[in-house]
């Protein structure tokens, strides 16, 4: 029997990949006796380190999630791509039925097919943008359609608007299919969704990466009227916003699946991919909020 204490700073190490991660895990419940106590659980805690704790609960409330709490937290290194603070942008989000939804898609098949779902919510002037649910679809279900399909499955008896976002590079011919109807995977998108909506917010092309950076991150750090918030059962998401970092050019450096994960079938890039969804979703609610004054309907072009 081995025992293993940690202090769960970061995901970025073996012991969440192998004990913890869905994605990469080696070791299972069958297997793995897991407690999370924390220093309020312990009777010989000393007081002035529950003092400490309390203030750090107020000061610094993302460290307080690890040192306090025991939850998995993520250490600044310098060079995050997003101002983002789990403790700060993180919550359990009710879903509005009657408001509208922003369901969008990043065209990545590999390790998942990812998509997610959102909403926006005015709240004393500020407009809150929230991601409610994501689906991260794997082997064999990693496609267009079967996103399109479980999204249909949730979301059919909605009575809000419904309007479609995308990676804009979808819009190019696939080899998947020759059919002039779904030749692209955005037109693939458009036919999957075709019974529920013909609303889209497509562009032509997506915003240069430091643009989209700069726009995201003013709304993490709540400058001007926009707010970001994610459930807490969006675990892809808030990995992505925590785990991207910055490279040397400016853009995302997103980690690859080494070796030993490639050998268990997972490719491509770790994360990243809804971190991308983030961003064209929120880029194109800002462009689109300040086109039009708050409170007023999107203006949408229907095809």
């Amino acid at each position: 029997i081995f025992h293993f204490t940690f202090n769960p700073i970061g995901k970025g190490n073996f012991i969440y990949d192998d004990f913890f991660n869905a994605d990469t895990l080696r070791y299972d419940d069958s297997t793995v006796c897991k407690v999370k106590p924390s220093p309020y659980d312990n009777p010989y805690c000393p007081q002035d380190r529950l003092d400490f704790l309390e203030n750090m609960k107020v000061h610094n409330p993302s460290r307080h999630r690890v040192d306090g709490l025991g939850l998995w937290g993520q250490p600044i290194t310098g060079n995050e791509f997003y101002h983002f603070q789990e403790s700060n942008h993180v919550k359990s989000i009710e879903y509005d039925n009657t408001s509208a939804i922003y369901y969008a898609m990043d065209y990545n098949f590999n390790p998942y097919m990812p998509s997610s779902v959102w909403q926006v919510k005015r709240i004393d002037g500020l407009i809150h943008i929230r991601c409610i649910k994501e689906y991260a679809l794997k082997s064999p279900l990693n496609s267009v359609k079967a996103s399109c399909q479980a999204f249909i499955k949730d979301f059919k008896n909605h009575k809000g608007s419904i309007y479609l976002i995308d990676d804009a590079t979808g819009q190019g011919k696939s080899p998947i299919n020759s059919n002039p109807e779904i030749n692209s995977l955005r037109k693939r998108f458009k036919k999957e969704m075709s019974s529920i909506t013909k609303s889209y917010k497509f562009r032509k092309s997506n915003p240069r990466i430091a643009d989209r950076r700069d726009e995201v991150n003013d709304a993490l750090s709540e400058v001007g009227k926009f707010r970001i918030e994610i459930d807490e059962s969006c675990l892809y998401t808030i990995k992505d916003f925590g785990l991207v970092k910055i490279d040397h050019d400016g853009k995302k450096l997103k980690e690859k699946y080494k070796a030993k994960d490639i050998a268990k079938g997972l490719k491509g890039e770790k994360f990243g991919h809804f971190s991308d969804i983030a961003d064209y979703v929120i880029t194109v609610i800002i462009e689109n909020e300040k086109k039009l004054k708050v409170g007023s309907n999107w203006s949408v072009k229907k095809h």
